[in-house]
């Protein structure tokens, strides 16, 4: 037996081929060595040295690494891929053998070292070869799909058999068979190689006769239980405990990551920092090793920690993660930690966010270190004289002379937010005079705001409750302060002095729009949070629900730390975390609590037309002869006892998990704050609903809502919206408003509220609201959604909004009503004040209708309603700022109620006449404001019950 492992060479510098040559010889040579003493069976097994292991493996994976840069198929550079981070699995579960080795030695021979493997290579005789395959099936065997195998067969032979080879040369790599590598249990201790020769058709056909070895991976230990009953232990609730992490250093950014996991406990202000990222793709996990143990996290977590990690290299820091931290598979210890997110994100001593990674780009390595460092002080200055420097020299030149170190713009991009947080003016950036650089500028602001981080729910706390954040974006580093001073001056520049300086080019005409709308909700959001208001649920989650979550449950959980007003009525619940329920029932539980803290059903308007045609279709075969007890025969044609409806939500209940729908984002941010400038109950507040359910053998129990409501008419005729998407042209066809109102009747013919008809049309058709000049102002730089847009709008008058209504009704009557919409363009307008006016009319007009038709009732009232059609009752409901549209749905069996009659809510309406409580103040007078359902009652106004599901 040999004593010496022979020596896995330095390959790095060699070509490909003599790189393949020399890895050929080495693991033959590995092979022989262990021939010269293994005999059969019975064979010792040999401890093989940790460190031939890992060249070995780093030898093929440099191999893999040079075959990938090759000019060769895309398929077979994804396999290559692949076949990489494979092969770097392996090295990682060889890291953690090594590890639990070397806290856990096992018995080993006499004269072995403590960092060795057991392995045992034995050489399996080939099979005999069996005949070539076509050239089809080889084209199959080499993995190409049925499609391009025919599209291949017409081409030249010549050209054909190029590819077939190049393709055979990419397939000379190191194969993991799938049915060992692939169920290796997780985290075991040592590993064992098993070389065999390749005895498939495939490889036969590839490399002809002989074959070649392949590196097999298997488990020499049993199969373990799972991960997590290894690496935790429960926390102590009555302490706070939380666990934290640190990454072992490693002088290679890309070496796999390495955790040491600790409990720490609140109560004694532990010295940590806490990551803020984004989890990405979950099903898409690689391996690191945490108290050296195999443990599976996200890829994106993963290059989260190795940047981590090159932050730390002098100092590894205790860091709080929480896909790590938290044990994901205990529902009781998730919804504790998340109670305490709060106090987490309060005390840590910093928080890291990180963005994502960015492109590598070659000219990286000429720029100075610091120009990718940026710390928002006086030591800033010298890199951007630097930059400035190097931009004044490339602005001529670009792109036709391209610098290398031009490659990158998120260099220039950050420069120009550095000037922008030193409050320099827009007009005195030298970026922004020149268009090449100012397009480079624009690109690396695009990159930035369009990471999936922006959109995270848990970002709010995780950014506003922290003294310090600081934001990595590949290797750039920068304050978040410095990002909230840039947008800050960027705003108020473009406001006033600088609003004539173009931050657009005709690729990119959203980069500082989006930056300024994502910025602008973290700074207002700080702010808030600052001057200790009090916030409710439904308060944030009008703020914020665009933001996204993974699990649907986090959209309400991921803002319960920044909860600070949970009602006035002793009956209102808190709601807590709790992974135990469904969405549903937590969406139905938010209703129910903001209607008792608040008193009012404003929570109500953030039910979407969509949500609303979900539960019609759901609830279509409901009919009237519904209300039978179980046990009795239904009428024909009514609905299969044995298949009842379930409704996925009831129609009162908004569903957070798809109410910022892509496209619809701002139509809901301006329905919701439309309606702070309507008052239709008179500030009636909202009864305390019973908790009621039905039962009935059409419908699965549902939860019923008790609203009180004054009723107002039923829809005599609805039209069907003007207006599908933001995008479409208006439908002009059936508007009501004529175009010259002197020659109408409409202008005589008198309201049922008062005034005219006319009056009444033209208030209907822009919901009596215009936007207010200030956003209109910052309509083209910033997005209508974020904390200050309560005040998005105004309540329309006849002196100073009637005229632009008038110059609109003309100018629309001249456009297409079908198609693309085309916006009104300056030069259709004799002067800017014209243009500005239907500008003005044009946007308050398409915000109101969108998705809304026209409708009048048989009572006389005229409006705009979500879902209106005949079948639609209209009523004022105590709590609500506006009147709701419902539907009868017949006769239904509640519990402890009987048969009563069962409604469902369409939408919320404008109606003009009643949106200022003038119903109810005909009746009671001003004092009636503020009463309740008796009070209302007695003073003699028909308020009725109303059952809603």
């Amino acid at each position: 037996m040999m004593d010496e492992w022979p020596a896995i060479g330095s390959s790095a510098n060699l070509s490909l081929s003599a790189h393949a040559s020399q890895l050929k010889k080495e693991i033959n040579s590995l092979l022989d060595h262990d021939r010269s003493a293994s005999t059969g069976e019975g064979s010792a097994v040999k401890q093989v040295p940790y460190d031939v292991v890992k060249e070995l493996c780093g030898s093929v994976i440099g191999l893999l690494e040079k075959i990938e840069c090759q000019p060769t198929l895309e398929d077979l550079a994804k396999a290559i891929r692949q076949i990489d981070q494979t092969t770097k699995t392996i090295l990682t579960d060889v890291r953690a053998g090594k590890n639990s080795s070397e806290s856990r030695p096992p018995t080993m021979a006499a004269g072995t070292t403590a960092r060795t493997l057991p392995v045992k290579a034995t050489i399996v005789t080939p099979v005999v070869e069996p005949p070539a395959p076509t050239t089809e099936e080889t084209l199959e065997l080499l993995g190409f799909n049925p499609q391009s195998i025919a599209s291949m067969m017409k081409l030249p032979p010549k050209t054909l058999e190029k590819i077939i080879e190049a393709k055979k040369r990419g397939m000379e790599r190191v194969q993991v068979k799938e049915s060992t590598a692939g169920t290796v249990a997780p985290n075991s201790g040592t590993v064992k190689f098993n070389a065999q020769a390749l005895a498939t058709r495939t490889s036969s056909a590839l490399h002809g006769a002989g074959g070649s070895s392949k590196i097999l991976l298997q488990s020499q230990d049993p199969p373990q239980g799972p991960v997590h009953e290894k690496v935790y232990q429960s926390l102590a609730k009555d302490r706070n405990e939380i666990r934290l992490i640190k990454l072992s250093p490693s002088p290679d950014p890309n070496y796999d990551v390495g955790c040491e996991l600790i409990v720490a406990s609140l109560d004694q202000n532990p010295k940590y920092k806490a990551l803020s990222y984004t989890w990405g793709n979950p099903n898409d996990t690689v391996p690191i090793t945490l108290n050296g143990q195999r443990f599976d996290v996200t890829r994106n977590l993963k290059k989260a920690l190795q940047s981590l990690r090159a932050l730390d290299t002098d100092t590894p820091y205790w860091y709080w993660v929480d896909a790590i931290c938290i044990n994901q598979v205990d529902i009781e210890e998730r919804m504790h930690q998340v109670g305490l997110m709060r106090e987490i994100f309060e005390r840590p001593t910093e928080v890291v966010v990180w963005l994502g990674e960015t492109q590598a780009s070659p000219g990286d390595e000429l720029w100075d270190s610091g120009c990718f460092n940026w710390t928002g002080d006086a030591s800033d200055v010298p890199k951007i004289n630097s930059i400035l420097s190097f931009a004044a020299a490339l602005a001529d030149t670009y792109p036709e002379k391209s610098d290398p170190r031009s490659a990158n713009p998120l260099v220039l991009g950050f420069c120009f937010m550095r000037l922008l947080a030193g409050d320099v003016h827009l007009s005195d950036i030298p970026l922004l005079q020149n268009i090449n650089l100012r397009s480079l500028c624009l690109i690396a602001f695009r990159d930035l705001v369009s990471q999936a981080w922006w959109n995270r729910i848990w970002v709010v706390q995780e950014v506003i409750l922290p003294p310090t954040v600081t934001v990595i974006f590949g290797h750039f580093t920068a304050p978040l302060q410095l990002y909230a001073d840039a947008y800050s001056n960027l705003r108020k520049h473009k406001l006033s002095c600088c609003a004539s300086i173009d931050l657009t080019n005709d690729k990119d005409k959203s980069s500082m729009g989006l930056f300024t709308q994502k910025m602008k909700i973290i700074t207002e959001s700080a702010n808030l949070w600052r001057r200790k208001e009090k916030t409710s649920l439904l308060t944030l989650l009008r703020l914020y629900f665009t933001k996204d979550a993974t699990d649907p449950r986090d959209k309400v959980y991921g803002l319960l730390g920044l909860v600070t007003d949970w009602g006035s009525q002793d009956s209102s619940p808190k709601i807590k975390p709790d992974y135990a329920i469904t969405s549903s029932v937590l969406f139905q539980d938010v209703a129910v609590q903001s209607i008792l803290g608040s008193g009012t059903l404003d929570i109500l308007v953030f039910r979407t037309e969509g949500m609303y045609h979900g539960v019609t279709q759901q609830l279509r075969k409901i009919l009237t002869a519904a209300a039978y007890p179980p046990g009795t025969s239904l009428p024909s044609g009514t609905l299969d006892p044995d298949n009842p409806v379930h409704l996925t939500l009831p129609s009162w209940t908004p569903n957070w998990e798809t109410i910022n729908q892509r496209g619809f984002e701002i139509q809901t941010t301006e329905r919701i704050n439309r309606i702070s400038n309507f008052n239709a109950c008179a500030s009636c507040p909202a009864p305390a609903p019973d908790i009621l359910y039905t039962e009935s053998p059409v419908l699965t129990r549902t939860r019923v809502l008790t609203l009180f409501g004054i009723r107002v008419g039923k829809i005599a005729e609805a039209t069907f919206p003007f207006l599908v998407t933001n995008m479409s042209a208006l439908k002009t066809d059936k508007l009501p408003l004529p175009i010259y109102p002197a020659n109408s009747p409409l202008s005589t013919q008198p309201y049922v509220a008062g005034g005219t008809q006319y009056d009444a049309t033209w208030r209907a058709l822009c919901a009596d609201t215009m936007f207010t000049s200030a956003e209109a102002d910052a309509k083209e730089e910033t997005s209508k959604t974020g904390p200050d847009t309560k005040n998005m709008f105004r309540r329309a008058t006849e002196e100073g909004d009637l005229a632009s209504i008038q110059a609109w009704r003309k100018w629309i009557a001249g456009q297409a009503s079908h198609g693309v919409r085309q916006p009104p363009a300056l030069k259709d307008f004799p002067s800017a004040e014209d243009y500005a006016r239907v500008v003005a009319a044009d946007n308050a007009i398409r915000s109101a209708v969108l998705s809304r038709s026209f409708f009048r009732t048989d009572t006389g009232y005229m409006g705009l309603g979500t879902g209106a059609s005949p079948s639609h009752e209209l009523f004022i409901l105590l709590g609500s700022r506006t009147p709701h549209l419902l539907r009868s749905l017949g006769e239904m069996k509640v519990e402890g109620k009987g048969v009563k009659t069962m409604y469902m809510l369409a939408g919320e309406a404008y109606v003009p006449g009643i949106m200022d409580g003038e119903i109810i103040r005909k009746w009671v007078g001003e004092e009636g404001k503020g009463m309740d359902v008796d009070g209302l009652r007695k003073a003699g106004l028909d308020v009725q019950e109303l059952l809603v599901i």
